[in-house]
């Protein structure tokens, strides 16, 4: 169980978990930190072929085409999911 004043003290200082690609319902991300957004592709200028979908970090968000996925926003965050806005 998640201690009581970490909480309160997290809430004191006005902590908050804000939208993320980490958590958004277009990101696919193996181990690392860096993956590929299924929402967004391009026409690579080095590369011949298909368009390929944009590569991301965890921590960045794209302004208009956030959308949270409640699996990742439960895995992720865990106990601090009270901590989540998209404000």
């Amino acid at each position: 169980m998640p201690d009581e004043n970490k909480f309160d003290k997290l809430s004191e200082v006005g902590y908050t978990v804000r939208p993320c690609c980490g958590l958004c319902t277009h990101a696919q991300f193996g181990i690392f930190e860096w993956g590929t957004c299924a929402k967004h592709t391009y026409q690579h200028k080095k590369h011949t072929g298909d368009p390929r979908q944009m590569s991301i970090n965890v921590h960045g968000c794209c302004k208009d085409d956030f959308k949270v996925s409640p699996e990742k926003l439960a895995k992720k965050l865990q106990s601090f999911i009270g901590f989540f806005t998209e404000e």
